[in-house]
Order: structure tokens, then sequence, then C-alpha cells
């Protein structure tokens, strides 16, 4: 997979060409995008908490929402992981509290494999869709992982 930094304004506005980011064909439709650049320090947060990290997440100084072009299969593909991972990650917390209400006695260890499974399907959701990073003080943004043929066609943009 490649990378492409393209001018904010343009994801802004959604004027990038109609070739899908993750597979070089003819999109069909856009699908919303958020990147955020998190300060290089905020990853420390994490060994104090999730909640303090989120937060940071939540205040980071460069964020640049627009729209990508993608296939409908992508979008679809996308949403079942998410969703997956969503019902595994619930499945295995309500699992962890049943344990600890009840004072069961049967393992615990399939709410854990729940709830590693949850995350790993978040995990593949979002690495198998368009990922990015704000640059250059926020006025592109880098996008990663996308198909070499939506590079060749962002690169020959503007220029027929």
């Amino acid at each position: 997979m490649a990378q492409v930094t393209i001018p904010r304004d343009v994801i802004e506005r959604g004027e990038l060409p109609p070739v899908c980011a993750v597979t070089g064909q003819e999109a069909d439709g856009t699908v919303a995008v958020q990147f955020n650049a998190l300060p290089p320090w905020s990853w420390v947060l994490l060994l104090v908490g999730v909640i303090p990290f989120l937060v940071a997440n939540a205040l980071a100084p460069t964020r640049v929402e627009g729209r990508v072009p993608v296939v409908r299969p992508v979008v679809e593909r996308f949403d079942a992981r998410r969703g997956l991972g969503m019902v595994a990650l619930l499945a295995g917390g309500l699992g962890w509290i049943t344990t600890g209400l009840t004072d069961a006695t049967w393992p615990t260890w399939p709410f854990v494999l729940l709830t590693i499974a949850g995350i790993a399907a978040w995990v593949r959701a979002y690495r198998s869709f368009v990922d990015g990073q704000p640059v250059n003080g926020g006025t592109h943004v880098r996008l990663l992982g996308v198909h070499p043929g939506f590079v060749a066609a962002v690169s020959g943009h503007g220029r027929e």
C-alpha cells in the first residue's frame, strides 16, 4: 500500500478524484473521515489510563474532517467488522461483570477471549479503512495505506 499527501481544503471539500482510496476501483460514493494529530506525549497517558488518553484525543489541536472516495463493499466490510467488534466487546464485558457480581466459580477465560476478539475486530476494521494524519501544521493530510491507483489518480487530478 502507498501513501499520498493532499491539501487539507481538497479533502474538506471532497474534491478528490472518484477512485476508491482502498481498492483503486472507480468509486461509487464518498465516506466522511476525520483525522487527528495527537501530540506525541499523549501516548504516555495510556500508562495512566484509557480515559485520560481519550480526553487528549478529543482535545487534539489539529483535526481535519472531510470526504474520501470509496466503493460500497469497503464501507460494508468496515461496518460489519466494527459491529462484530462491538458485540464481542459488550458480550465480554457483560460476562466479566456477571461473573464478578454472582461470585460464579466458572471460568472467565471465554470472556477474556471475547474481549480480545472484539478489540482485534475493531483494529482490523480501522486498519482496512482509510487512515491518515494531519501534517505540515494541519495544512495537509497524509493518507496512509491507500491503493497505488488512488495515488496515481490524485497525482493526475487537476492536470487534465
